[in-house]
């Protein structure tokens, strides 16, 4: 029997005020059911499930106009003038103007809508979905008031043709209707609403403060207004461009800089009317500082941590959801931390509670979107991410320090799922700091991931990093890599995904879709013909490029409009090379050194063990033939169980079985070297990207039945290189030898989820789970992250979810709240293999 007081009688924080602030923060539901693209193919009793849960445990976060209001207010304003100017002008109407306030028990502040149950909107980014949705009959019909449904709808009335992913729609050429609407293959991210991570550079923050960078900004503007056009190397385009370029950085920085010192004055007029002595020092420490930051350089470790969140939280204001933090947070808190300690001025558990009070509110960030988008990003997540641990300078020394081990304190104290929390793993860390990483492991939250140093290094240098920067490399999103004040994640538009399960469909029917019933691939030849396996590889390979073409013609035109409309005048400053070059970081993109296009992949692990199958039962053993096969397949197995038995029990991934293996890494290195064949328009190579999200559930639901065994809309293998949920029973170490055939260097990421019971990261096991991480290193592995959960409480969760409230698991580059998450998507983490070290 399960005893409640194991999950969720706790109360989490370290102190009164960081319990009282966990526990009435509020964490609004982005959606009120888990939605698909056609409603045939939804879970039964999924919509129910959900509804019910989410209005005992979640508050839905309704929907704010304030942002919607003031950026469209600035656009009608700034008609016809450059979209850099335009969005800096709508920057700063929205800090200007936008309500602010201070919470009861706040330490760190700043809000990016009106209230905490509040969530923006982005019209400028994607418009056509928000009058439907708001609608009296409409998905969000409840989250606004009938004032603000007004106020909307005639706000959206600006927007047609002129949103960006409107933009995208009306340049896409009806040939590519196929790729640009959803038929299972692909997901154009920037159409439905998942757009790139947006980050910035904080030690520059820290360092000039806004105003300083301002200085900088105004000195480059006078030289080059000095210098005029006809100056060496400048064209009449190029001088434009930067004059308005830097005016725009002013502006926006302009109005960054007054931002802190709203909160100031605020706080001052909180603590004339405050009764509670206490809390009057709280609210006159908070005027202190935001009337120091983020105007001027932070002097201390609560002004450097308040200066971080400012700049952080208005990226959720000024840019589409997925943000991102491009963060090493020991590397870059712990001077500030130990000048205070030193002073005598901050204690460890005084630290500890500012790193609380800054997780609560980095957890309380969202962002409403269509409903279609919700599908690939279940559970929330905004994708912050801290790195810790890595190397100093030298490439060598261990860079754990105290602020290492402050951060994982405040985790487990605080029991949040945001920020995420990456480890870079090298053969010189602390000892001390993994066991401790270990210890947060077993809370359940999901974190820390660990990722690969030397890799990293390998990786950064490959996308064309400066090999005096890749020391200080870190995680900015998911699993993908970036160097902190580097243009590294900025320039490109997101490319989308695609179902390599899909592909083989398609393969397998001479690009044929039997749901749609449309040619929707190229035609490669009746299967039934086919005489080996490399027939069938031929076909997959031919249907991936045919994809890739229209694909890239899409993501073309994506990229020359996020180059010319999404603009970051605010952020561009912070980041290296931008001020010098009179440059924002989409327009730097054309001229960096940094090449970093990628493709998310669904169904790898999939593919690979069909055709294992395939090859195994139809060509070397002949117990099938391939018309009995695809049979089969056609109905999705119904009468034909003996065939899918067949087929479940051919070689898998995930087992240390070279065949099984050798398939998956001919998948991944073809695969890639079709996908590298394409470029962005500033010449970067495509590459293969591991940060699926909750895409494998999505696209799998997308898809038709696989010769792995898998059923009609049964989910994906989970990230790039997770053996397929269930598939993998030979131990964890098995499973380490088979993803070492898949090199990390042929892609961009790969994502490794694996799942552990409890018991195997505590006592006498703590040690085998130790070295266990470092043969995951030995075997040049990029990446790994656990799910650290009994099944059975995981089961209970789902007939019991009230008793659950705060139970975190991990669903793909970030943990979510079980209660968030759709029954299907539950089952499948359920159904992922546990693995334990006596198997």
């Amino acid at each position: 029997m399960l005893a409640k007081a194991e999950t969720q009688d706790h109360r989490y924080g370290s102190t009164e005020r960081t319990k009282r602030l966990k526990e009435n923060r509020v964490y609004p539901g982005v959606a009120d059911e888990a939605v698909e693209y056609t409603k045939e193919q939804r879970t039964p009793g999924q919509v129910n499930y959900l509804k019910e849960l989410k209005t005992k445990l979640r508050t839905f976060g309704e929907i704010c106009p304030e942002r919607a209001r003031y950026w469209t207010q600035a656009y009608k304003e700034t008609d016809g003038q450059p979209y850099v100017i335009r969005q800096a002008r709508a920057i700063e109407k929205v800090l200007d103007n936008m309500t602010i306030y201070i919470d009861d028990d706040e330490l760190i502040v700043g809000n990016y809508a009106r209230t905490p149950t509040a969530l923006p909107v982005y019209p400028e980014f994607f418009s056509t979905w928000l009058p439907e949705t708001i609608a009296k009959d409409g998905y969000f019909k409840d989250r606004v008031t009938e004032e603000e449904r007004q106020e909307l709808l005639e706000i959206s009335k600006y927007w047609p043709g002129k949103s960006y992913s409107d933009r995208i729609r009306e340049l896409s050429p009806p040939h590519l209707n196929h790729i640009l609407n959803f038929h299972g293959i692909t997901l154009c991210m920037d159409v439905y609403e998942v757009h790139p991570a947006v980050t910035s550079g904080y030690e520059p923050l820290f360092e000039n403060g806004a105003n300083g960078i301002l200085k900088k900004c105004k000195k480059r503007l006078k030289e080059i207004l000095a210098a005029g056009p006809c100056a060496p190397g400048e064209t009449v385009d190029s001088y434009i461009k930067k004059v308005d370029n830097l005016k725009a950085m002013i502006i926006a920085n302009e109005a960054f800089a007054r931002f802190g010192k709203r909160y100031a004055k605020l706080a001052k007029q909180m603590a004339k009317t405050e009764k509670d002595p206490n809390r009057v020092k709280d609210l006159e420490k908070i005027a202190e500082v935001c009337e120091r930051v983020p105007a001027e350089p932070a002097r201390n470790f609560h002004e450097a941590v308040q200066a971080f969140y400012f700049l952080h939280m208005i990226l959720a204001v000024v840019s589409s959801r997925c943000f991102g933090t491009m963060v090493r947070f020991d590397t870059m808190f712990n001077p500030f931390y130990q000048k205070d300690k030193e002073a005598g001025t901050i204690t460890y558990e005084q630290a500890q509670e500012l790193i609380e009070c800054l997780f609560i509110k980095m957890e309380s960030i969202s962002a409403i979107r269509q409903p279609q988008a919700e599908a690939y990003t279940v559970g929330s997540s905004q994708f912050q991410t801290f790195t810790l641990g890595g190397t100093l300078e030298d490439g060598k020394t261990d860079a754990t320090n105290e602020m290492s081990f402050l951060c994982l304190d405040a985790i487990m104290s605080a029991h949040v799922i945001q920020p995420t929390l990456c480890i870079r793993y090298h053969p010189g860390i602390s000892t001390k700091f993994i066991d401790k990483c270990i210890d947060c492991l077993a809370t359940g939250l999901g974190f820390p991931a660990f990722f690969n140093d030397t890799l990293g290094k390998a990786m950064c240098l490959r996308q064309g990093a400066d090999s005096n920067d890749v020391w200080n490399w870190c995680i900015p999103s998911c699993v993908s890599r970036a160097i902190p004040n580097k243009n590294m994640r900025q320039g490109n538009a997101s490319m989308g995904m695609i179902s390599f399960g899909k592909v083989l469909h398609l393969a397998l029917n001479d690009g044929f879709d039997t749901w749609t019933e449309l040619q929707l691939g190229v035609h490669t030849g009746d299967p039934r013909k086919f005489k080996s396996i490399d027939d069938v590889k031929e076909a997959y390979l031919k249907q991936l490029d045919n994809v890739m073409v229209g694909f890239t013609q899409l993501n073309h035109i994506a990229e020359n409009l996020s180059n010319e409309m999404l603009k970051r005048p605010l952020v561009s400053p912070y980041i290296d090379g931008c001020i010098e070059k009179g440059l924002t970081t989409t327009d730097f993109a054309a001229y960096g050194s940094y090449k970093n296009p990628e493709i998310q992949i669904a169904g790898a692990i999939n593919v690979a063990d069909s055709l294992t199958a395939i090859e195994t039962l139809v060509f070397d053993e002949k117990k099938l033939t391939i018309d009995e096969l695809l049979n089969a397949l056609a109905t999705n197995w119904e009468g034909k169980e003996d065939v899918r038995h067949m087929c479940l029990n051919a070689p898998k991934f995930g087992n240390s079985l070279d065949k099984a293996d050798k398939m998956a890494q001919w998948v991944h290195n073809e695969s890639q070297k079709i996908i590298g064949n394409y470029k962005d328009i500033w010449g970067g190579q495509y590459r293969t990207n591991g940060g699926l999200m909750s895409a494998n559930y999505a696209l799998g639901r997308a898809c038709q039945a696989s010769a792995d065994g898998r059923v009609d809309t049964e989910p994906f293998a989970d990230g790039t290189c997770s053996p397929m949920a269930g598939r993998d029973n030979k131990g964890p170490t098995a499973t380490l030898k088979s993803v070492s055939y898949l090199d990390p260097l042929m892609s961009n990421e790969m994502l490794l989820n694996q799942k552990f019971m409890p018991q195997f990261l505590k006592g006498d096991n703590k040690k085998m789970f130790t070295d266990y991480l470092r043969t995951w290193y030995d075997l040049g592995i990029w990446h790994i992250q656990f799910n650290v959960l009994d099944k059975q409480i995981l089961m209970d969760a789902q007939v019991h979810p009230e008793r659950y409230p705060d139970l975190v698991v991990r669903v793909a580059g970030y943990s979510a709240y079980w209660v968030d998450l759709g029954k299907p998507v539950q089952d499948n983490i359920i159904s992922r293999t546990e693995q334990c070290f006596a198997c």
